[in-house]
C-alpha cells in the first residue's frame, strides 16, 4: 500500500512538471449519518425457533483528514486525495416469532477505520467546480458484534471501490464541495449466518462536504 501512494505521488509530481500546475493541500470532510431504510433478509427459514429478520439500521461516519494533489490545466483539473477515517454499520436482528410482542431487535455493530484513496476529474466554471470520478477503499481495524451470532462467518474483502459526483467553489487557496458518493456492491454482501449471506437491496452511498486548504 505504501508502494502504491508513493508511485501515485511521483507520477503526480512527473505529469505536473510536463502538463501543467500542481498544487497540494490537506482535506477535511464529513458525511451525515446514513439510515438505508427497510430491505430485510430472512436467515434461518428452515428453523421455525431461530428464524430471524435481519436488516441495517443506520451507517455514521467519523470526520476525515487527508492530504490532496491537484494538477490544473486551464478550466480543466484532476485530483487525488487519501482520505483516512471510521465507519459504523449498525446492523439489527429479531426473532420473527417475536415481531408481534413488540420485541425491540438486538442491535450490533461493525467498526472499522479505513483509508481512501478518491481520483477525480473537474472543469472550472469560474469560482463554481464541477466533478466525477472513482475510488478505492481499504478497511482495517474491524471491531465487529456480529460475530456473536451463531453460525456467522465472513469473506469480506478488505478492498472496496465506488464512484462519486460533486459541485464545488475554489477560491483562491481555498476549496469546498458537496459531493454524492456510492459503492459498487451492498450492504451485507460477504457476511453468512449457516451459510446463507446476508445481502441486502441497499447500495451503500453517502453525502460527503468536504473543505481544502491549498498551497
Amino acid at each position: 500500500m505504501k508502494t502504491l501512494y508513493s508511485t501515485i505521488v511521483i507520477l503526480s509530481c512527473v505529469v505536473a512538471q510536463t502538463y501543467g500546475q500542481v498544487t497540494v493541500g490537506v482535506r477535511i470532510a464529513k458525511s451525515p449519518t446514513v439510515t438505508p431504510g427497510t430491505n430485510h433478509v430472512f436467515v434461518n427459514r428452515q428453523d421455525a425457533t431461530n428464524e430471524s429478520l435481519f436488516n441495517i439500521d443506520q451507517v455514521s461516519y467519523s470526520e476525515q483528514l487527508g492530504l490532496m494533489a491537484r494538477l490544473d490545466r486551464g478550466k480543466f483539473w484532476c485530483m487525488s486525495e487519501i482520505m483516512y477515517g471510521q465507519r459504523t454499520e449498525r446492523y439489527s436482528m429479531i426473532y420473527t416469532r417475536e415481531l408481534q410482542t413488540g420485541q425491540a431487535p438486538s442491535m450490533m455493530n461493525e467498526k472499522r477505520s479505513f483509508l481512501e484513496l478518491p481520483v477525480s476529474a473537474g472543469v472550472s466554471l469560474g469560482v463554481i467546480e464541477v466533478f466525477s470520478g472513482f475510488s478505492v477503499t481499504h478497511d482495517f481495524g474491524f471491531k465487529n458484534e456480529l460475530e456473536q451470532i451463531e453460525g456467522y462467518s465472513t469473506t469480506r474483502n478488505a478492498l472496496r471501490a465506488g464512484w462519486h459526483s460533486g459541485i464545488g467553489v475554489h477560491v483562491g487557496h481555498v476549496s469546498m464541495d458537496v459531493r454524492y458518493q456510492q459503492e459498487f456492491g451492498n450492504y451485507g454482501d460477504g457476511r453468512y449466518i449457516n451459510g446463507q449471506e446476508l445481502l441486502l437491496r441497499n447500495t451503500p452511498g453517502r453525502l460527503l462536504i468536504t473543505a481544502g486548504f491549498h498551497i
